[in-house]
């Protein structure tokens, strides 16, 4: 029996390099979707190619709602080639929830809010467990108690921040912070009424502040990363977890806001610390924080190069690569934007300093990275990959003058 993991490797690997090849992957993939839809994620993330894509295509053509209630966790927090098809699954995640929410005479505030949703056709006797069990055919749920409705109000708000997430991710910006403020309406009467969720409601105000920030509101963004702060305050910060990890947050958004507005020393002041509490949260949770700790690192090298703190920059540019670097091999999907970008900042830092050879070399593997990666997705590396070639040729420029007026 073919291994199905296998198969679809050699496939993607076939449609990676002929066109002809990625109709005759879609038509395997489309003869038994849910059964290859795993092992195709799996594929995705160890190989990348045209496999994402074409998972896209299979379920915007042929919509499975039932199997999107249950897929979501089964994508990575961070990817490249399957950042359209993690769309179109909480797409097709939050039709699910609006139909449902519809039967539910309780739940009228947040029909108003899922009011431009379009819905589903599902089947009467489909019943769905908004606490991680599977779909099933079975006769309806009893009437909700309160903490049912907070658990279906904390599943929808956790669909709609993640939805507003991979939206980002791709550059829609207006779209990402209308998921994400839907998500905080959502969330807020729970969290009125029941101050234990302040963890996951400080969450989803950081995600709206950084949404709003790439989305050219640094004021809102400013806002509501210092709501995050003075919810937190009263909280004993030492015995929580959550609101250690939420006020750091909300430092980092603190610091790129207080940058983008030439605020530098209290920027630095931010950035500093939130590097301090994110060595902290990695060392004690290194798969949870991963993710995050390249962009604190590279926004602390960027605020430190703009104080005029040069070789500690440099210094903090050469360290972030390498922890990028170790990341990299696990999953090249996830991590190879960042490991670009890091080998970008570190040219920038070699070129300050004078070292041009370095900066030339770090900045050619950068270029390497991203002509990858914007064949890949244009749309979204594009710029990275103009910006990679323009350090590349500052740096080959000014290595050269240094040849001429030194050789």
């Amino acid at each position: 029996m073919i291994d199905p993991f296998n198969f679809l490797l050699h496939c993607n690997r076939l449609a990676a390099r002929k066109s002809a090849q990625a109709e005759l992957l879609r038509e395997a993939l489309s003869e038994d979707f849910e059964a290859l839809v795993y092992p195709a994620i799996a594929v995705a993330r160890a190989e990348r190619g045209p496999i994402g894509l074409i998972l896209h295509s299979i379920l915007c053509d042929h919509p499975n709602p039932v199997l999107c209630m249950t897929l979501g966790d089964s994508i990575p927090v961070e990817t490249i080639v399957l950042r359209e098809f993690a769309l179109e699954v909480l797409h097709q995640k939050l039709r699910v929830l609006a139909t449902l929410f519809d039967a539910d005479p309780v739940m009228t505030s947040i029909r108003e809010i899922l009011a431009d949703v379009p819905r589903f056709e599902l089947p009467p006797n489909l019943s769905i467990s908004l606490l991680g069990g599977n779909p099933s055919l079975k006769p309806g749920i009893d009437a909700p108690t309160i903490s049912d409705l907070h658990l279906r109000s904390l599943a929808l708000a956790r669909t709609l921040v993640d939805l507003g997430t991979w939206h980002q991710s791709l550059g829609n910006h207006e779209a990402s912070v209308g998921a994400i403020q839907k998500a905080e309406r959502v969330l807020r009467p729970v969290f009125e009424s029941d101050q234990t969720y302040l963890g996951f409601y400080s969450e989803v105000l950081n995600s709206l502040g950084a949404a709003h920030f790439d989305a050219g509101n640094p004021g809102l963004a400013r806002e509501l990363a210092v709501r995050v702060g003075q919810l937190n305050a009263d909280t004993k910060r030492g015995e929580c977890a959550e609101c250690r990890e939420a006020v750091a947050v909300a430092g980092l958004l603190l610091s790129k806001v207080l940058a983008d507005s030439n605020h530098l020393p209290d920027a630095l002041c931010f950035a500093e610390s939130v590097v301090k509490d994110f060595m902290v949260f990695y060392k004690s949770d290194p798969g949870r924080f991963e993710h995050q700790l390249p962009d604190v690192m590279a926004n602390y090298v960027t605020i430190l190069r703009r104080s005029g703190f040069y070789k500690r920059a440099s210094l903090l540019a050469q360290e972030s690569v390498q922890t990028v670097n170790n990341l990299v091999p696990y999953s090249a999907d996830a991590f190879l934007p960042q490991y670009g970008k890091a080998l970008g900042s570190m040219s920038e830092s070699f070129v300050i300093t004078g070292d041009l050879s370095s900066a030339m070399k770090a900045a050619g593997v950068s270029v390497v990275i991203f002509e990858e990666l914007n064949s890949l997705r244009p749309g979204v590396f594009g710029i990275n990959y103009c910006l990679s070639l323009i350090q590349l040729a500052l740096a080959s420029a000014l290595f050269g003058i240094f040849e001429v007026f030194c050789g």
